[in-house]
């Protein structure tokens, strides 16, 4: 017989026709035919589909084994469950399959908020979510405890704008997917998925005073707002139509108030100006689509794969918890033409909407400019823009061991104009492609949110919020570049090469006896993980003998034998290329310098003289800004541990590099 035999005739023997409701009786039938198929399904998404990211992992997940578990998915999707119980099965996580029994309820393992959808006629009643019975035996018996897991699946990313054809056929997106579109998606995007575990919710921390229906209520409120969130941190916002978008702004009263301004002043037709509007609104704007971004994605993996051994990101958590409910501005730091192809990347993979970039025209160059437009680029003529949306600056240190701009930066040292960019300075740039460039890091810093940043530096300016430009604007912007930059340096990236140059270029001949420079490279590191540096800086892994490797590696620095022991040595043209990596990293070790160097004549100090010695070099507006003073700190201790090492080599400290 048949699996589809069987399950009729267990269903007959089990539930004859005469005992219950014909509905009801039906109803299982149903789903006993579907069985099979459900299981043919289930195995094909198994050999078929793979997960790119789980996030958080299974063995993150903060569940109690003592109460069930029922599964919670924003919308009914066959998909999505029979992709759950596959997961759940290979994860050892409780299974998502079947009927759990709470009490005296029995529900699907796996449920789903109501979902409108298209019908030909009018529901007769509110959906409902399907928690109500639940409620109210949680109510009558505290025992009967549940956890609800929100689940997120994605099958690849599209931002919330239309496409043409590859909106059916793609990916994910802000618009309802359909019976079609999903299998098509499935079939396409099968690599492509992404699946997010939210909180457990427990039915007890979500019980009131009021009725069992609006608790039922609040509870699926409650999960739609968590995979709203969720939905726009992945896909981004929910975007107009390009020329829709541009339209409004040129119609907007500030743009309508500039052209009546310059049609009075400088005698021009407003209708002029109001072209020359759209014109720049179509030159700034990106275009972001899914397919170049899918494009872009391969092409930037085979990239990084061929130019660094590796890419290393801290602190991207931060984002993550803010990217649901805040516009985020990343504000990294500028050291390579690379910078926000790589944040880009890294946020893609990480699960993040990737940025709309402001560059500047001079990348809105023939061929590339398109395709960066495209992968979500829009290029400024000037810097000009205001908003009051809830917003947070999020920034970002970006630190190479080698960038591949070397040649040029050093032909600009030498006084060399900076070549302007062009398609065949980009082919020219691909030969490179084949040398070493070591491993490169994306540290994000701690996040700035500009309402609280305004509530502490300007009191009532939300009464302002209405006037083009409010009295305290001036003042406010260049204090807030500086908190950015420091929250950037802070975020510094310690690595083999820049550790070695702050070292090598204190020497008066730029050489330095290999054992020595393991001592003085111990030394540094120990400074920033014992001294006050910043707890978002990043050490590089390893050990000394293996980031002096490295450098050499790099074709960085040179290595000479010599009878008393090696040593390592830089070239005028080494070192200065070297200066650019030591000064990316200085201020980390500013504060170690001048204490170390306080020490230089006098062997012992008072904590409050020495305060009192280096307060001129060292602000205390930044001291307090940064949470401690000397008093707090080991860098007393450690930095004239440092200067007797450094004395102990010769007898007179000529040679240190503090």
């Amino acid at each position: 017989m048949s699996l589809t035999g069987r399950a009729v005739k267990n269903i007959l023997q089990a539930h004859p026709i005469d005992r219950e409701d014909p509905m009801t009786w039906l109803r299982r039938l149903l789903i006993a035919l579907g069985t099979p198929f459900r299981l043919l399904l289930q195995r094909l998404i198994a050999a078929w589909v793979e997960v790119r990211l789980i996030e958080p992992v299974p063995a993150e997940l903060e569940l109690d084994p003592d109460v069930p578990v029922l599964y919670v998915l924003p919308h009914p999707a066959l998909t999505d469950s029979l992709l759950l119980a596959s997961l759940t099965r290979r994860c050892g996580l409780p299974p998502s399959t079947g009927t759990t029994r709470i009490g005296t309820i029995s529900l699907p393992t796996c449920l789903a908020l109501p979902s409108p959808g298209r019908r030909l006629w009018k529901r007769r009643s509110r959906l409902e979510a399907p928690f109500l019975a639940l409620i109210e035996q949680r109510r009558r018996d505290p025992d009967q405890e549940v956890q609800l897991l929100p689940v997120s699946i994605f099958w690849g990313r599209a931002p919330g704008k239309r496409f043409g054809f590859w909106k059916m056929l793609a990916a994910d997106s802000w618009q309802t997917t359909g019976r079609l579109r999903r299998a098509l998606s499935v079939l396409i995007n099968g690599k492509n998925v992404e699946l997010y575990f939210g909180a457990a919710l427990t039915l007890g921390e979500l019980l009131d005073d009021g009725q069992a229906v609006k608790t039922n209520r609040k509870t699926a409120r409650l999960l739609r707002v968590h995979f709203r969130r969720m939905r726009s941190r992945v896909l981004g916002p929910d975007l107009s139509h390009r020329r829709t978008l541009i339209e409004g702004v040129a119609s907007s009263p500030e743009v309508h108030r500039v052209i009546t301004d310059l049609a009075t002043r400088e005698n021009i037709s407003r209708d002029r100006l109001r072209r020359r509007a759209l014109r720049y609104g179509r030159e700034i704007a990106s275009n972001m689509t899914y397919p170049v971004l899918r494009f872009m994605d391969g092409l930037l993996k085979r990239l990084w794969n061929r130019l660094y051994d590796g890419v290393d990101v801290q602190g991207l958590a931060r984002v993550k918890s803010l990217a649901g409910d805040h516009t985020l501005v990343y504000v990294p730091c500028h050291r390579s033409h690379i910078d926000y192809l790589l944040l880009s990347y890294v946020l893609y993979r990480e699960g993040l909407m990737p940025p709309h970039i402001a560059a500047g025209r001079n990348l809105d160059m023939p061929l590339i400019g398109p395709l960066l437009r495209r992968a979500g680029a829009f290029f400024l003529r000037s810097a000009a823009g205001s908003g009051h949306q809830r917003l947070a600056f999020i920034p970002v240190y970006i630190g190479y061991e080698r960038i591949i701009e070397n040649a040029s930066y050093q032909r600009e040292l030498r006084g060399g104009r900076k070549p302007k960019e062009s398609p065949l300075a980009l082919l020219k740039a691909l030969r490179h492609l084949r040398q070493p460039f070591g491993r490169v890091a994306v540290n994000i810093g701690e996040p700035l949110g500009l309402s609280d940043y305004l509530d502490s530096e300007v009191r009532q300016w939300r009464r302002t919020l209405d006037e083009p430009q409010p009295p305290w604007f001036n003042a406010v912007i260049p204090r807030l570049g500086e908190e950015l930059c420091r929250r950037i340096n802070a975020a510094a990236s310690l690595n083999p090469v820049n550790l070695v140059a702050l070292v090598l270029l204190a020497t008066p001949h730029h050489a330095i006896e290999v054992s020595l420079m393991n001592r003085q490279l111990a030394l540094l590191t120990d400074l920033q993980r014992h001294g006050p540096g910043s707890p978002h800086a990043s050490l590089p892994v390893g050990e000394p003998d293996d980031w002096i490797a490295r450098v050499l590696s790099l074709d960085m620095i040179e290595r000479r034998w010599h009878p008393l022991g090696d040593i390592l040595v830089a070239d005028d043209r080494r070192a200065g290329l070297l200066a650019w990596y030591r000064n990316n990293v200085l201020h980390l070790f500013a504060l170690a310098g001048l204490t170390a160097f306080a020490f230089r004549h006098h062997g012992s100090h008072s904590l409050d003289s020495l305060e009192t010695l280096l307060a001129p070099s060292w602000p205390s507006d930044w001291r307090c800004c940064r949470g401690w003073t000397l008093r707090n700190s080991s860098i007393p201790a450690c930095s004239s541990t440092w200067w007797r090492a450094s004395r102990h080599r010769d007898g007179s400290g000529s040679r240190t590099s503090g």
